[in-house]
């Protein structure tokens, strides 16, 4: 059955919630969320489990004989999926019941449960949550009563306690409720509020925590110079958000341009990315070898895609490998209805229910059931579609 717009805003609480109410059989809106890690993505589905394709050395998208899923399938084990998370090389799901269900890489206790096993699981001791994130080796929930919990890695304190090492269950972050969204960085963490406020806590060598220093904090401390937020995203060492009118801002770490500033400065205050208005999501993506390196996207209201940051794979779809301080339109895309960045790759749903993605390619994470190309710098199309989920049912 399909579910009531109503119902499916009070679970997204985004810019990427459908009015399916007002669709006829023939518009196939299927993805209402898709999210990106290390080197996979997964896709909810209005009902039933996510589908995730790429890297899967980990399991976390799904078992494989080597490692690597380029066509994207359901995750066996997970029946609903109600929110997504994506982390590094792991991915959770809020279920139906309040409980949160993860699978993947557990070196940090971020699948909520100790041991190695790469199976679904259910996250201990929790029962009501209403959202799910993830960062690189931790995540967070919000409860029914608008409270956060958090568990994984607290080396910097993105757990918001002052413990540090790793936690295994799930522990409450002191000091904050009214909670509605959740964004996850490498070593921090990032909460919007009822009342449009974001606080952040964790590491905040780049400024990534939006407080005017470069101190880490254990305890959420709030945004400075920020209000009227609707939406919330991070990964790396940066956050963005955007305002009520449409703008975007970001701070923390800007090497390549990720912030959208025109500069490569570092920012421990939020400046706004460029002129973008209208726009309705954001995802950031990273990765870390020699370096850190990372990209922010967004999507307007009008379906166009806007990216900007760390481009070496073509993860920005403006056909160049060339790195951008200020936002640039994603090449052939002007009908998005959700948006998904991953480390090195970036996908979107278009109107038609076809998932298309670019950037790298190197463990199949653009779904297009091979390996090649090996890179894209423009939006390519993946197999999956509502069709593939209709006939997967």
């Amino acid at each position: 059955m399909t579910p009531s717009w109503a119902g499916l805003a009070l679970l997204l609480g985004c810019g990427a919630c459908i009015d399916f109410d007002a669709l006829d059989d023939n518009q196939a809106y299927c993805v209402v969320e898709i999210a990106g890690g290390w080197s996979h993505q997964c896709a909810r589905f209005i009902e039933g489990p996510p589908w995730c394709w790429g890297n899967s050395n980990a399991g976390q998208s799904g078992s494989t004989a080597d490692g690597v899923r380029p066509t994207a399938g359901p995750i066996a084990g997970v029946s609903t999926a109600a929110d997504l998370a994506v982390g590094d090389s792991f991915a959770c799901v809020t279920q139906d019941s309040g409980e949160v269900v993860c699978w993947g890489y557990n070196n940090a206790g971020q699948l909520g449960r100790r041991g190695d096993s790469f199976e679904p699981a259910v996250v201990m001791e929790l029962a009501d949550a209403r959202s799910v994130a993830a960062g690189i080796d931790h995540a967070c929930a919000t409860r029914a009563d608008e409270s956060v919990v958090c568990w994984g890695n607290d080396a910097d304190g993105q757990l918001g306690t002052e413990g540090g090492g790793v936690v295994f269950r799930p522990t409450a972050v002191p000091q904050l409720d009214g909670v509605v969204q959740l964004a996850l960085g490498f070593t921090h963490s990032c909460a919007r509020r009822t009342d449009g406020s974001v606080w952040c806590w964790g590491g905040n060598r780049y400024g990534q925590l939006g407080d005017g220093t470069t101190t880490s904090r254990p305890t959420p401390r709030r945004v400075e110079e920020l209000d009227g937020v609707t939406q919330i995203a991070a990964a790396m060492h940066h956050t963005c958000a955007t305002r009520a009118d449409g703008s975007v801002w970001c701070w923390g770490l800007n090497n390549a341009g990720q912030l959208g500033d025109g500069s490569l400065h570092n920012r421990s205050v939020p400046v706004r990315a460029g002129a973008l208005s209208g726009i309705v999501e954001l995802a950031i993506g990273g990765f870390e070898t020699h370096g850190p390196i990372s990209h922010s996207c967004a999507r307007a209201s009008s379906g166009r895609l806007w990216c900007w940051g760390a481009n070496a794979f073509g993860q920005l779809g403006d056909g160049t490998t060339t790195s951008r301080s200020t936002p640039v339109p994603v090449l052939g895309i002007a009908d998005a209805r959700a948006l998904g960045v991953a480390a090195t790759h970036t996908c979107a749903v278009r109107a038609d229910g076809h998932v298309w993605c670019w950037g790298a390619n190197d463990t199949g994470q653009l779904g297009t059931g091979n390996l090649l190309p090996p890179q894209s710098t423009k939006p390519t199309i993946s197999l999956l579609s509502c069709r593939s989920w209709k006939q997967g049912r």
